[in-house]
């Protein structure tokens, strides 16, 4: 269960504030914490508009450019870590950042490149045995 309030009373919330009322007041006048109108207040709660996602903005957000540059030049998550600099968060922050992004990554193919004759390569793949026939004894 999730600990969103309802709708009107966020409404109320931001009504109350634009109003000039102060959190305690607010709190007071709607029965809920003032922890919680001071949530709301600031915009924590509300929608990014990056992403249309509910939640807090990600510490990630001011670096979006820089970091989406860096996803598509192939970078790996540890080293956009370390160029990004001035970022202050983890590394699975920039993590779940970039799933979100949805950068098209095409997969990477690696090439063994070697003369005709140079090297031998096995596949060790999956071998299936047919199944041998039933022969029948003979009767006796």
């Amino acid at each position: 269960m999730s600990n969103i309030i309802k709708m009107e009373v966020q409404q109320s919330i931001k009504v109350l504030k634009s109003k000039g009322w102060s959190d305690h007041r607010i709190a007071r006048e709607l029965g809920i914490n003032r922890r919680t109108v001071k949530r709301y207040a600031s915009g924590s709660k509300c929608t990014n508009p990056h992403t249309g996602k509910r939640g807090p903005v990600s510490q990630c957000e001011p670096y979006r450019d820089r970091i989406k540059e860096a996803y598509q030049s192939g970078l790996s998550i540890e080293r956009i870590l370390k160029t990004t600099h001035g970022f202050t968060g983890s590394y699975h922050s920039i993590r779940r950042f970039v799933k979100t992004l949805k950068v098209d990554q095409p997969e990477r193919v690696h090439r063994m490149e070697c003369e005709p004759g140079q090297e031998a390569q096995i596949d060790y793949g999956t071998l299936i045995m047919p199944a041998r026939p039933y022969k029948a004894q003979p009767t006796r």
